[in-house]
């Protein structure tokens, strides 16, 4: 059996690889209830929050990051943070394109609800067409195009990036990465300090 050379072999470990990982747990505690008319409050709150004290990524993920290129994240605060502890004295790049996209939300009174059950719904909505007050599938499929783009480039420069980003930008990226031929999963995940690795065709 013939054995791939070495310089084949060394060909497959220079391919450019995209790293995508969802940010650490917000240091926030959630009500136990919400209305829909207080989610934009929430969402404040949510924005402002650090990341929890406690949460820190797994060993897997924090060697990947020591071996990209570059670190980027989104100007939230939790993705700055997360950012921070992954890059350590990295570059890192911070842009508003990496942002979360923005859920749709309604100002009804009733019912109170559990911000994950609002959360959940809400986004179900959001794929069914419903953007009052978010980010339209639309546009948010183009920014998403936009940092895909970036990603590449990124990737083809520096040799590896990981992007601390947030959970539905990061399956819309995921989708347009594997669109183009990237290897990698499906979904990224969507659990705090989730990650997947996408390499180049």
């Amino acid at each position: 059996m013939m054995m791939p050379s070495t310089a084949s072999q060394a060909a497959v470990r220079a391919r450019p690889r995209i790293v995508l990982t969802r940010h650490g747990r917000p240091d926030l505690r959630l009500p136990r209830h919400v209305r829909p008319r207080d989610w934009p409050a929430l969402v404040h709150a949510y924005d402002r929050a650090g990341i929890c004290p406690a949460s820190l990524p797994k060993l897997p993920l924090a060697q990947l990051a020591s071996q990209c290129g570059l670190v980027a994240c989104s100007p939230l605060r939790r993705s700055v943070e997360s950012a921070r502890l992954l890059g350590g004295t990295q570059e890192t790049l911070c842009d508003e394109l990496f942002r979360e996209v923005a859920l749709p939300h309604a100002p009804w009174t009733l019912p109170p609800l559990h911000p994950y059950v609002w959360g959940t719904l809400f986004r179900f909505a959001w794929m069914c067409g419903f953007a009052r007050n978010g980010e339209d599938r639309a546009g948010a499929q183009r920014r998403a195009d936009a940092v895909t783009h970036r990603l590449v480039e990124l990737a083809n420069e520096r040799g590896s990036v990981l992007l601390v980003g947030h959970g539905v930008l990061n399956q819309l990226i995921a989708k347009n990465l594997r669109a183009r031929g990237w290897q990698g999963p499906r979904l990224p995940g969507i659990t705090f300090w989730a990650f997947a690795v996408y390499s180049s065709p």
